[in-house]
Order: structure tokens, then C-alpha cells, then sequence
């Protein structure tokens, strides 16, 4: 037995570090080749809470919130798959910041010679606050249309690889690292907004651990064992709410009252899982990237639609930014004080010269700066987009701003220098009504 439960603890802490390793390689290299058309996606591309983040935004108007992409919602499709069919398996056999944790937590235990828990009645109290985490994170990405949750996720800090300031998700970082060394997968337990979500369907799965009360001596083996800290010694059934799939409980029973049970037409249940979770992840994966779906940054035909120099990015160089704002180059070289050599450097690797990212955007706001139009050849109404103004809209398709105004309803204190999203407050799916009126304004005029 003993064997076997190495055996099985070695498969999933192997599977874990291969996609820990694999995330982080995706947040090296896009550190060190930068994003935009010719760079590598942002480690935001690789996460499947991002899919829920947009999901209503791109269903309502076809737009991602800005980082986002078809990925995520391949990403998240993958993960409720996993969760109807294996309950939280992606987060006990795949999910690297889980692993991240737990690993700490392995360590903590070396050390201190113990792991530690909290009373139970705080825990399970405290299990249900990533609710509440899931409730304000969809809430405010719905009314701003932006990724709020970058800000303050500890996941996207981590695995980004840019430490330049204490943001507040480093800040959570840095103090979930020595939490976890005390208590068992903390973040997941109690903030992990993905899981919030995924215990949604975890009730629908055909993978269950359920206890034989007359073998079972109540030892507290299982409890120990358990990387959420779930009381199974008191369940006929291990609640599939917080369960995470991590089958340490069903290898710690010296008695075997703890059986997982499958499908019947598998076998070897205990290896079953795994085989199940990967096909079915990875097997999404494949099937998008071989259908074409897979897409994980923006196209380059849409990476220079900025409409200020805020949206300025580290992948771009300067050339792009005099380009983008109509600025002489020789007149941006002077005002960052750099060779005219530089011009052609990516903004990121600026540094040698003193510059950041910020300094460039403070810079570009002080000169007299003028958008280049998104497009000068057959506007297309359904390139419309959330991040566009009104007066841009009017300059694409040769619309007076007063007409445009009217058809949609703007009130004498709106303005038309807003992007469009910012109306979807009073007007939902503001984006999907402008694209739809300037095709009424177009038709009109053919008739004429």
C-alpha cells in the first residue's frame, strides 16, 4: 500500500511540476521577447478564470476584455469539462499555482515538523469568502470592461516575472507564501475565485470518494491528509464542493474505508483519474489548435488600435509611438533624451537609457499628439469596437458627430471624446448599437 501511495503521489506531483514548468516558461519568454505582433502571448492568455473574466462582454458584443483571448475561453471551457466530469481535478492534478502552494506547504511541514489548521467552524466559514472574491471580480470587470482582477491576483504575479513595484498582487504574494507554509493550500481554500466557480458543477461528477462507515476507525489519518482540510472521517460522502480530487485521504486509509469511485467501464480506478484529466485537457487543447480556434494574443491587424498614449506597450517601439501619434522621431528622441538609434529599440528594453515604460507615456502626453484614424480603406462597421470614441467613429465613416449623437440617444452632457464602452451602463451593449446605426446611416445613403 505504501508503494502505491508514492506511486500515485510521485504521478500527480510529476504532472504538477510539468505544467508548473510550462507556465513558467510562458511567462519567461514573454518577458524576454516581448508581446505584440511579433512577441509571445502575456501570461494572462494561459488563464482560465480570464475566459469567465470576458465571457459576458464577448458573448454580448463579440469584444475580449483587453488582455484577454479565444484561449480563455478554450481554457475555461477545458476546466468545466474537468469539473462535470472529475469534479475539481484541474486543481488538484494541473493547476500550478495550487502546486505552488502545496509545495510550500510540504516544506513548512519539514521544517516545523507539522502542518496546522484553523478551527473548524472558522474554516469552514472562511471556505466560502471566494464566493463573495468571484461576486466583486465579475461585478466590477461588467461595469469597467477592463481586467480588474490583474491588479490583486496573485497567480498573474507570480508567473509574470516582473517584479518593478510592491502592487497589491505581489503584496498578496508575498503573504501567501509564509501562510502556506503553516496552512495547506490557503489561497485555494478560501479566495480562489476559479474554484468559487468550478464547485458549480463539481456535484455533476462521475468521480466520487465516499467512506465504508464500518471499516472506517475514524483515526484521523484522512483529515491530515487532506489538502483542503475536509473532516472526512465525519462523511459518508467527501463534499465535492471544496474536494480538489488530490486522492491523498483515499492513500492514507490503512483500513481502505475510502474508495473512489468511477465510471464502471474504466479501470484501474485509482490511475483512471489522471488518464481522464489529461485527455480530456489537453485533448480540448488540441482540438482548438488543430481546428484553428486556438488564439492567444491579439491579431496584429488589431495591436496599434490605441486611442491614447496610456495604451502604450512595452512590445512597441519608438518609431511605432511616433508613428501612432504623428510625432517627428527626431522630436521624441530629444524629449526621452536618447540617440536617434533607439528609435527602432521596444520600449520594454528602454531601461539602459533610464526609461521606463511609464516615462514614455508621460512623455508622449506632454507633446502635441494626434491619433493616426484605425482605419483609411473600406471602414467596416463590425470593426467597431468598445475602445473606440464616438468622434472616431464619425472621422472613419464620414458621419457628422451630431447625427451619431442623436440616432443613439446622447444626452448634451455626454461626450463623444468617451469610448464607447463606458455608456454600456445606460446603454447595454452600447458598442453593439453604434455598429448597428452606423450600418442604418450607410444603408440610407445607398439609397439615396
Amino acid at each position: 500500500m505504501e508503494k502505491e501511495k508514492n506511486t500515485i503521489r510521485r504521478l500527480r506531483y510529476t504532472i504538477l511540476l510539468i505544467f508548473f514548468i510550462l507556465l513558467a516558461f510562458y511567462g519567461i519568454r514573454h518577458q524576454v521577447v516581448g508581446g505584440g505582433p511579433a512577441g509571445t502571448p502575456s501570461i494572462h492568455a494561459y488563464c482560465p478564470f480570464g475566459g469567465l473574466a470576458t465571457a459576458y462582454t464577448y458573448f454580448a458584443s463579440g469584444e475580449f476584455v483587453q488582455k484577454l483571448y479565444y484561449s480563455n475561453l478554450i481554457l475555461l471551457g477545458a476546466v468545466v469539462l474537468l469539473a462535470v466530469i472529475t469534479a475539481a481535478g484541474f486543481c488538484g492534478w494541473i493547476c500550478p499555482f495550487g502546486a505552488f502552494q502545496e509545495w510550500l506547504s510540504r516544506l513548512g511541514k519539514r521544517v516545523l515538523g507539522k502542518t496546522f489548521e484553523l478551527p473548524h467552524g472558522l474554516d469552514k466559514r472562511l471556505k466560502y469568502a471566494k464566493y463573495l472574491v468571484l461576486a466583486v471580480i465579475l461585478f466590477f470587470t461588467y461595469k469597467t470592461g477592463e481586467l480588474v482582477f490583474e491588479e490583486y491576483d496573485p497567480f498573474f504575479a507570480l508567473f509574470h516575472f516582473k517584479f518593478e513595484g510592491l502592487t497589491f498582487g505581489v503584496g498578496v504574494l508575498l503573504l501567501l507564501i509564509p501562510l502556506s507554509l503553516f496552512l495547506r493550500r490557503a489561497w485555494c481554500r478560501y479566495f480562489c475565485p476559479l474554484g468559487a466557480f468550478l464547485s458549480f458543477f463539481n456535484w455533476m461528477s462521475r468521480f466520487k470518494i465516499t467512506r465504508n462507515v464500518d471499516a472506517c476507525t475514524e483515526c484521523g489519518a484522512c483529515r491530515r491528509a487532506c489538502q483542503m482540510g475536509i473532516q472526512v472521517e465525519k462523511v459518508e460522502k467527501v463534499p465535492e464542493t471544496h474536494c480538489i480530487k488530490c486522492l491523498e485521504c483515499v492513500e492514507a486509509c490503512k483500513n481502505g474505508a475510502l474508495t473512489l469511485q468511477t465510471p464502471k467501464f474504466l479501470p484501474s480506478p485509482r490511475y483512471a483519474l489522471p488518464v481522464v484529466i489529461l485527455i480530456l485537457f489537453l485533448g480540448t487543447i488540441g482540438v482548438s489548435m488543430a481546428s484553428g480556434l486556438w488564439q492567444s494574443k491579439a491579431p496584429a491587424e488589431a495591436a496599434f488600435k490605441i486611442t491614447s498614449p496610456d495604451d502604450i506597450k512595452g512590445w512597441m517601439t519608438l518609431k511605432d509611438v511616433a508613428r501612432i501619434f504623428t510625432i517627428p522621431e527626431k522630436t521624441l528622441a530629444m524629449k526621452l533624451s536618447v540617440p536617434e538609434d533607439a528609435l527602432n529599440t521596444q520600449i520594454r528594453k528602454l531601461n539602459k537609457y533610464g526609461i521606463k515604460e511609464d516615462d514614455v507615456r508621460q512623455k508622449v502626453k506632454e507633446l502635441p499628439i494626434q491619433i493616426v484614424e484605425v482605419q483609411k480603406k473600406a471602414p467596416n462597421p463590425d470593426d467597431i469596437a468598445g475602445w473606440m470614441t464616438l468622434e472616431e467613429v464619425s472621422r472613419m465613416f464620414d458621419i457628422p458627430v451630431d447625427v451619431l449623437e442623436k440616432r443613439l440617444g446622447f444626452r448634451p452632457e455626454d461626450s463623444p471624446k468617451a469610448q464607447l464602452k463606458s455608456f454600456n451602463d445606460r446603454f447595454p451593449h452600447f458598442p453593439k448599437k453604434v455598429r448597428e446605426e452606423v450600418k442604418k446611416i450607410l444603408d440610407e445613403r445607398k439609397k439615396k
